[in-house]
């Protein structure tokens, strides 16, 4: 069973930003499936990836953001910011010891994925709909 389930409810109807969702829960699975599986070197590479991929996304809206001049960008910004420090803290913390990511930091990110995506992505979404973006 996923940890995060992606269905119809969570698109935003911008394909790009769709895809890249999810690229992110399905990296986000595999995180946690690999941690649950006590495999270390497979974790490390997930959340190298997954690290790759949250730059490539918040990149992506945040020049969506700029480009079209959505009202929201500082804070939709400074979410990003926040969640990528975290998840960079977390991946130095497992390469340089024995540390292990706990049940807390998985149900942060589910919090943080539904919660950004019901009150910033969505907002976005409508704003770039309304732009004519696909």
């Amino acid at each position: 069973m996923s940890f995060i389930n992606w269905t119809n409810q969570e698109l935003t109807n911008i394909n790009v930003i769709d895809k890249q969702h999810i690229e992110i829960t399905t990296l986000i699975n595999d995180v946690y499936e690999s941690n649950a599986r006590k495999k270390k070197k497979v974790q490390l590479d997930f959340t190298k990836k997954l690290i790759e991929k949250l730059r490539e996304h918040f990149e992506t809206e945040e020049q969506f953001m700029k480009d079209y001049s959505d009202s929201g960008f500082y804070s939709h910004m400074l979410e990003h910011q926040r969640l990528l420090s975290k998840v960079i803290l977390k991946d130095r913390k497992l390469r340089e010891s024995n540390a292990e990511l706990d049940e807390e930091f998985f149900q942060s990110m589910r919090k943080w994925f539904y919660n950004h995506l019901d009150f910033k992505d969505s907002k976005l979404a409508r704003h770039l709909s309304s732009k004519g973006v696909k």
